[in-house]
């Protein structure tokens, strides 16, 4: 049986003022199960100002309800999740399939939407398709903001999100060696270790939160190391990543002018840190990304500090604040179906089936950063004309029954039928993507440690988008029990 709820959300007063998002959810409960199902919602908003709610959309949000048995024990995850969408409401209330049509042009957010599978391999493979860097929403500024904040912007061109063609090869062959299979092998140790500290600094209370006691303070300790960060500076520069970070709350209700002033100080603060530790190379943790600066110092194509600067605070920040999201619904998929867990128990390598099935399931991206056609293409049947706008729904492309059997069933046994696009593929794929796979399953191996009898705890968490990060999606908390019932 299916129902539909929740009628109207608020988009953002700065992006779409007196425009309204419809959301509207399909509940499909199965035998012993509650599926995660996909739902919509239709934006509209001033076509002026598409790029920015493109790039700060927060119009989706999320609830999370698990469903009891009478004895009250958890069954399967039931998600509900809110992401704006095309017109297939109508389709989804009434329990139909979604149209396998791949991709649309949307003419209320001016952009082409794709939610397939092959066309969002297409369109992320498309060298044509460069993810620009947005430009400042003037109006919403004061002049001495946008003076402020316009230096730190540009800053992201130093980075290999938004850097394209032979710049963007030089900063991935400059940055990628902390993050290579062999490296992150490497790294699994010191993962697992601090992992296991984590867990048991909680035993004599009997419970954890996954973000706040594991995920989160490993993920600073970890990312720290591989960046390159000596352990008497850590607490400075997680301070200083965080404050800087900040600068991303423009648009939202966060957002102040001491937001803005804190972030600036903040990066030049950062920089001053990174030309002191280049100074002290044989301090800096081995194989770290400034560490093999360090040793390529002079040597042509290499990073200038202002680079290295830029990407050290990046990368640090993007690996802590968009792994914690992968843990904590990955934790909470694993702890929530008690088959999945005695099996897990029994056999750890379950836990990589966990992770895995949870990176397309339950995809911490609910969509990739915006493209914009640098010429004429076409993908598939489709013509995307340049300087057109393309959003991939990575969540939906994720569920598509032409590549996934069974899509919003959560199967962690589930044959390969191609691979996750959480991490993206093509010149953009993530980085970071096998160190952040890595984190997740040591930190669900040492949870499901039989010795721990760690158990899904109340309450139950809630998904939603991050204001600051808002193509990320994930739960606020999950909550675990430890020790014996």
């Amino acid at each position: 049986m299916y129902r539909v709820g929740r009628k109207v959300l608020g988009v953002l007063a700065t992006v779409a003022r007196s425009e309204r998002a419809l959301m509207a959810e399909v509940l499909a409960p199965r035998q012993g199960n509650a599926v995660l199902r996909r739902q919509v919602a239709r934006v509209r908003h001033e076509p002026t100002e598409r790029a920015w709610f493109a790039a700060l959309s927060a119009s989706g949000c999320a609830s999370q309800r698990v469903c009891t048995r009478s004895t009250g024990a958890p069954r399967r995850s039931h998600i509900d999740i809110y992401v704006w969408r095309h017109p297939m409401a109508a389709d989804l209330e009434q329990g139909t399939a979604r149209a396998a049509q791949g991709m649309h042009f949307d003419a209320s957010l001016d952009c082409w939407v794709v939610d397939g599978y092959a066309e969002a391999v297409a369109v992320m493979r498309e060298p044509a398709l460069e993810i620009p860097l947005l430009p400042l929403p003037a109006a919403h500024l004061a002049d001495s903001e946008q003076a402020t904040l316009t230096p730190l912007w540009k800053q992201a061109m130093d980075t290999p999100l938004y850097s394209s063609g032979k710049a963007h090869r030089r900063l991935r062959a400059q940055l990628r060696g902390p993050f290579t299979h062999d490296a992150v092998d490497r790294w699994r140790p010191t993962i697992r270790r601090v992992a296991d500290a984590a867990i048991d600094a909680c035993t004599p209370c009997g419970k954890l939160e996954v973000i706040e006691d594991v995920a989160g303070p490993l993920l600073r300790q970890v990312m720290a190391e591989v960046v390159g960060i000596p352990q008497d500076r850590r607490a400075e520069f997680d301070l200083l990543a965080n404050a800087s970070m900040d600068a991303g709350k423009l648009a939202t209700p966060q957002w102040s002018s001491a937001v803005l002033v804190e972030a600036a100080r903040a990066v030049e603060q950062l920089g001053d840190l990174v030309h002191d530790l280049l100074g002290r190379a044989d301090e800096l943790p081995t194989g770290s990304v400034l560490a093999r600066a360090a040793a390529r110092r002079g040597a042509d194509g290499g990073l200038s500090e202002s680079e290295l600067a830029t990407n050290v605070r990046s990368l640090y920040t993007s690996g802590v604040y968009t792994t914690v999201f992968l843990v904590a619904s990955a934790a909470y998929l694993l702890f929530c179906d008690e088959d999945v867990l005695r099996e897990a128990r029994r056999d750890d390598t379950v836990i990589r089936g966990v992770v895995h099935e949870t990176l397309r399931y339950a995809c911490p991206a609910v969509e990739t950063n915006i493209r914009r056609a640098t010429r004429d293409i076409s993908i598939g049947m489709q013509t995307i004309r340049r300087g057109q706008f393309v959003r991939t729904a990575v969540l939906y492309a994720n569920r598509d029954p032409q590549r996934f059997d069974a899509p919003d069933l959560f199967d962690h046994r589930r044959p390969s039928q191609g691979p996750s696009l959480a991490y993206g593929v093509g010149p953009h794929v993530c980085l970071g993507n096998h160190l952040a796979t890595a984190v997740a399953e040591e930190v669900l191996r040492a949870l499901a440690q039989p010795r721990r009898d760690v158990r899904l705890d109340t309450p139950h968490p809630t998904f939603h988008r991050r204001a600051a990060i808002p193509v990320m999606w994930g739960p606020d908390r999950v909550h675990l029990k430890l020790g014996p019932n």
